[in-house]
């Protein structure tokens, strides 16, 4: 991927796959692309050269159905109730009916259930965050695309949220692909993890993850005595690609 004619390349001959049902990250440094490859992914943006394809079928260059994505900023539209912004996908795709009953179990499951009619500035940032995953989810989509998701939560909130997440991904049977800053993260929630350098963004290091521990619950995968040896082959991978 580059920008113009004349402008850097983004991207360099970036080839990944994600299985159904995977869980897959990536992590770099800042500037090595993961932000414009996600956007690539969920058809925002047109790669300079190559292709995405999806279910053995090559996209178009065009935002698809089955592809959810959540970002960092929740980007919840502050004039709507946290319903109508979950609900914004159906409405836009005359399939309000269809999700009714959908919406309902999700805000119980995403523990929102009272907060129906509330503004997003009368919510945490942890509640916004819920309700832009419950927009994402609603649609069913078979890919989940987060990127940086939880940087900007507390720890404690985080902790939670990714416990959770790992959950209903598992229970939606849904494929994630992932883009973190932070190791812990990448380790405690992947089933694979890439690694990307800068300038321009190159896949260096592919790492499947195998933690003994099968919980959900984050703190308990952290303790898997295999986590310390994963952190530190990525740690090391990610500072050589700074330099």
């Amino acid at each position: 991927m580059s920008y113009g004619d004349d402008g850097p390349e983004v991207l360099h001959d970036v080839s990944f796959h994600a299985y159904e049902q995977e869980f897959i990250t990536f992590v770099g440094p800042s500037g090595c692309g993961k932000s414009t490859l996600f956007n690539i992914v969920a058809g925002l943006l047109q790669p300079t050269a190559g292709s995405v394809v999806v279910d053995y079928k090559e996209t178009t260059g065009e935002p698809s159905k089955n592809i959810g994505y959540v970002l960092q900023k929740d980007l919840l539209l502050p004039w709507r109730t946290i319903r109508k912004n979950v609900m914004l996908g159906p409405e836009l795709s005359h399939s309000t009916k269809t999700y009714e009953n959908k919406v309902e179990a999700l805000f119980d499951t995403y523990h929102l259930h009272g907060y129906e009619q509330s503004y997003p500035d009368q919510l945490s940032g942890g509640m916004r965050q819920r309700a832009a995953l419950m927009r994402a989810m609603l649609m069913e989509p078979e890919i989940l695309l987060m990127d940086e998701a939880y940087k900007a939560l507390d720890y404690p909130l985080k902790i939670e949220l990714e416990s959770e997440l790992l959950e209903h991904v598992k229970t939606a049977k849904q494929t994630v692909i992932f883009v973190t800053h932070d190791i812990e993260e990448a380790v405690t929630l992947s089933d694979r993890v890439y690694i990307l350098k800068s300038h321009p963004g190159e896949i260096v290091d592919e790492l499947k993850i195998n933690l003994s521990c099968d919980s959900n619950n984050i703190n308990e995968r952290r303790l898997s005595p295999e986590f310390n040896t994963y952190y530190e082959r990525i740690w090391k991978t990610v500072e050589r690609g700074t330099k």
